[in-house]
């Protein structure tokens, strides 16, 4: 013991916490139970509350004693009850904004519900919504219950606007749209500033109910849509395509095998020699664009010797080696080689009346044959 007391105090001694107690700043009123026990489901039970600047703290007090009002304890008073559950509902900011208060400043259940509306309801916001209500107006298209609902959803948020009632009811009235206004009126023929602002109240109420009724009433219900009918682009029937694709495919198989198509270009049309005027082969001489340029006789003479031959493509007795026939062949009389001279791509002999030759001169072929 003797060394215990002749210790010297170090300098950590100094730097050593003592016994910590938390203080508290409620004061919690006397029960007549020596020992209690607040069981986990009554704390559970409880609203939350976490200081945020989107928390109504009115609705936070009214859940909170929505719950206290179910709970009793033997030896409890309510103010007692509710001092000692209050701290166990608030959490993060808000509890750490009860920790700071000082000691045993908070003594009962008003003081308490006083702070915490003066911290999370300050004078800025209740002015606010004050001026809202003294000014309040009915929204463009918004039924009167509408109207008559969020009025009242003010005063809730706030109940210690201060406003008085006969006010409130004036504000209301004043704050209607003239159709509405007319309504009131005509509901008490025009005797609204002779009621009592209790009875106005009333009035306002049984309005709002007979409102919601209506606008319950009047909702039409969806119109039944028309039966869908078959658009022009749409088929009545379903068909098989890979059927009508294959039919078609048989089709062009049967007119190549007839000879009526070319395999080797895309374009259809019947199988003849080339034209005599221009040697293209996709007409026949009869159509060639260059036949209105030579005379009528020359045409009606090339027709007659192509109908004596029998060389008419679309006919029975076509025969394609007509140019091989003595009678047709292109040879100037007493000259071998003119026929050899003028039987290029782009010169051709034509017959002529009278049995004369001649050379049609440049340019009267198309262009793409020059």
């Amino acid at each position: 013991m003797a060394d215990e007391e002749e210790r010297p105090v170090l300098l950590r001694d100094h730097y050593l916490p003592s016994t910590y107690n938390s203080p508290s700043c409620l004061q919690l009123p006397n029960v007549t139970v020596a020992n209690y026990e607040i069981k986990s489901s009554i704390i559970q039970m409880l609203p939350s509350f976490y200081g945020l600047n989107n928390e109504d703290p009115y609705k936070h007090i009214d859940e909170f004693l929505e719950i206290c009002s179910t709970i009793k304890m033997h030896g409890f008073s309510e103010d007692a009850l509710r001092m000692r559950l209050f701290p166990f509902s608030l959490k993060e900011k808000a509890k750490h904004w009860l920790k700071s208060l000082e000691p045993n400043i908070v003594t009962s259940w008003t003081q308490m519900q006083q702070e915490f509306l003066k911290k999370y309801f300050p004078i800025g916001r209740t002015n606010q919504i004050r001026k809202t209500i003294i000014s309040f107006s009915q929204f463009k298209g918004e039924q009167f219950h509408e109207t008559w609902e969020r009025l009242k959803d003010l005063l809730r948020k706030c109940p210690h606007h201060a406003v008085p009632k006969w006010q409130l009811v004036q504000c209301f009235y004043d704050g209607l749209t003239e159709p509405h206004r007319q309504m009131v009126d005509g509901s008490c023929r025009g005797t609204f500033m002779l009621k009592s602002e209790n009875e106005a109240w009333i009035m306002f109420d049984n309005l709002s109910e007979n409102s919601m009724h209506h606008a319950s009433t009047s909702r039409r219900t969806p119109v039944p849509k028309a039966p869908k009918t078959e658009s022009l682009f749409e088929a009545s029937i379903p068909f098989d395509v890979t059927a009508k694709v294959e039919a078609l495919s048989h089709k062009i198989d049967q007119l190549m095998a007839a000879g009526f198509v070319h395999t080797s270009s895309s374009n259809i049309f019947p199988q003849h020699d080339p034209c005599s005027f221009c040697s293209s082969t996709t007409h026949h001489v009869r159509d060639c664009p260059s036949n209105g340029q030579f005379s009528d006789i020359s045409t009606k003479q090339v027709n007659a010797t192509f109908s004596r031959a029998g060389n008419d493509p679309y006919s029975n007795s076509y025969n394609p080696g007509w140019r091989n026939h003595p009678n047709f062949s292109w040879r100037a009389p007493g000259n071998e080689n003119f026929a050899q001279q003028f039987n290029g791509p782009h010169h051709q002999v034509y017959p002529q009346s009278n049995n004369q030759f001649f050379q049609p001169p440049y340019g009267s072929c198309p262009p793409h044959q020059q």
